[in-house]
């Protein structure tokens, strides 16, 4: 095996897109969901759905849409980057809007001794470190 050969992949380009956003939504739900659980004393069990779902669309369509909304507002435009940001983030509200209602979509915890948070984050702090 070549050494460029690893970097190639089997899936098909939008199977990989899937991955990579299901692996990024991972590591940012391990990282958030203690912190999240210990302030809002509940944790959301569906969160890489919503997720998977929505985070296209920021990078896609909401990300560009700004820049295009400030570069055509001096001219008076600017309604065309609003109009593809609300189609946008309705569509992310209508997927938070589903997820929140689906059965069991919250896991309630009890909340935890105030020690917790600043050990968690010294945890973290070591890892990291």
């Amino acid at each position: 095996m070549r050494d460029a050969d690893w970097t190639q992949s089997r899936w098909p380009w939008p199977l990989r897109m899937v991955e990579g956003i299901a692996l990024s939504s991972t590591i940012v739900g391990l990282a958030t969901t203690p912190i999240a659980a210990a302030r809002f004393n509940q944790i959301p069990n569906f969160g890489l759905v919503a997720n998977i779902l929505s985070v296209p669309l920021m990078s896609a369509i909401i990300i560009p849409s700004a820049v295009l909304w400030a570069v055509l507002w001096p001219f008076g435009l600017e309604w065309i980057g609003l109009k593809l940001i609300d189609a946008a983030i309705t569509w992310i509200l209508t997927v938070a809007d589903k997820v929140v209602y689906l059965p069991e979509s919250l896991s309630h915890i009890s909340s935890p001794m105030a020690l917790v948070l600043p050990l968690l984050k010294l945890g973290c702090l070591w890892i990291v470190l």
